[in-house]
């Protein structure tokens, strides 16, 4: 395993990790100051990337997982370099920790709650750019942070779909769905100077997939996080955003 890596990364944003402030309701500003202290926000690059709404979380509002029957008609998330170079081990745990921490994950990689585990840290490779040996010795080490947790035997791979789609992570904490591609052609370039991004994997709920009359009736439910309205307005889009919001609109014109 080399002691040096000399990588470059970042952390592909989807959800309220790009827009909100704090964690719950609490008076804090922890996802604020982790996008200011980790991540170089202005230059964040907008990619097409599998997502969609698929775990009902606090209070039941729809929030966002990765999903692989999203591959041929992708979202829009956002990728955020790191303000830290990745020189060593070390730093990536750094990195890891503080995503951890922002996504109320307690700075592990494996974190439950409600009932069972909903959320794992997961690491995507840029396959054209990172060397094979150092992807290797990232993902062993990867592997034994996720056997380390103790959560770990709780955690079953296959439980992050839904009907017979792909998982998208596996139990070495691989991200499970190919490297994002950019919104903006131009932004090619800079996209592919990134060895590997850190997400967190979030386990859908219920049997399928929300409907876009479901997701209706849940965005008109939630009154207090507006998740659904903030994801849009800054950028976070389903394939299903368009209709939803089509329709949310006809019902009340003052929606938006």
């Amino acid at each position: 395993m080399p002691d040096k890596l000399n990588v470059n990364g970042g952390v592909l944003i989807i959800g309220s990790l790009l827009w909100q402030p704090n964690l719950g309701n609490a008076d804090n500003t922890i996802r604020k100051d982790w996008r200011s202290n980790h991540l170089k926000m202005p230059s964040k690059i907008a990619v097409n990337a599998p997502i969609r709404y698929g775990r009902q979380s606090g209070g039941g509002v729809y929030t966002m997982t990765f999903s692989n029957t999203c591959r041929k008609k992708p979202g829009n998330a956002f990728v955020a370099a790191f303000r830290s170079p990745i020189k060593t081990f070390d730093d990536l745990l750094r990195e890891a920790k503080a995503l951890s921490g922002a996504e109320g994950m307690g700075r592990k990689f494996i974190e439950a709650g409600g009932g069972g585990i909903w959320g794992v840290l997961g690491i995507l490779f840029n396959d054209k750019r990172v060397e094979k040996e150092k992807k290797t010795a990232i993902l062993s080490w990867w592997e034994t942070k996720l056997r380390a947790e103790p959560l770990f035997a709780d955690f079953h791979f296959k439980d992050f779909r839904l009907g017979t789609e792909s998982p998208c992570i596996l139990q070495n904490g691989n991200l499970n769905f190919p490297w994002v591609t950019p919104l903006n052609t131009k932004d090619d370039k800079r996209l592919n100077e990134f060895d590997f991004l850190l997400a967190t994997a979030t386990m859908p709920t219920n049997i399928k997939y929300p409907s876009v009359q479901k997701m209706i009736s849940n965005v008109q439910k939630d009154r207090g996080r507006n998740y659904f309205k903030n994801n849009n307005s800054k950028g976070i889009i389903t394939h299903q955003d368009e209709r939803i919001l089509k329709k949310l609109i006809k019902i009340s014109v003052n929606y938006l």
